[in-house]
């Protein structure tokens, strides 16, 4: 008798131990599921997030320090591309710089053909930088989602002038901001 208790102890004892083998992985499989879940959980997160589009912002803007051109002419630029098309701009600065249409200037400059400018020119090196600058903001609109966009804000001031090589006279530089909105026709009554 004491033979068959012991046997049946260890059978008790095998079958327990079978039976915390079969449900120990299923614990495991659960806790490897869970895991699983919340691996889940964060892509389909994070695919919601690149999903959402960041929030339209109402101006772009573009600028540059110390531009190695005339702040006059830079002015006078600004003040002829204000108000227009961030692509009729760039036409109208490849027209200057291919000698086509003249930039007005005001102050004692050269006369020019055309309709409506006294003075003008056709500055080479302010057309460069500025047909760049406003390719930039074309880009910079068009990331932020911006579309139909105007200059709305152009300004060039005088820069720091350090001396030119000899130290006797000082070179020009100008930094330029250019700030871009998009048109509302909404509400707009024509008289």
């Amino acid at each position: 008798m004491a033979e068959e208790k012991i046997e049946n102890n260890i059978e008790e004892k095998k079958t327990e131990e079978v039976k915390k083998a079969v449900e120990a992985p299923k614990e495991k499989a659960e806790v490897k599921d869970s895991k699983k879940d919340v691996a889940e959980n964060k892509k389909e997160d994070s695919k919601d997030k690149k999903k959402q589009k960041a929030p339209k912002k109402e101006e772009a803007t573009v600028r540059i320090e110390g531009a190695r051109i005339s702040a006059k002419k830079a002015m006078d630029t600004c003040r002829f591309i204000k108000g227009k098309k961030i692509t009729v701009a760039i036409k109208d600065m490849e027209d200057a710089l291919n000698l086509k249409k003249p930039i007005p200037y005001r102050g004692e400059y050269a006369h020019q053909k055309g309709k409506g400018i006294s003075a003008g020119g056709y500055p080479r090196n302010v057309s460069m930088v500025f047909i760049k600058l406003l390719k930039s903001l074309q880009s910079n609109a068009s990331q932020h989602g911006m579309e139909d966009t105007y200059i709305s804000f152009a300004k060039a001031d005088r820069a720091f002038r350090p001396f030119k090589g000899g130290g006797r006279f000082k070179a020009k530089r100008a930094n330029i901001i250019i700030k871009s909105k998009e048109k509302k026709n909404e509400g707009v009554k024509k008289k």
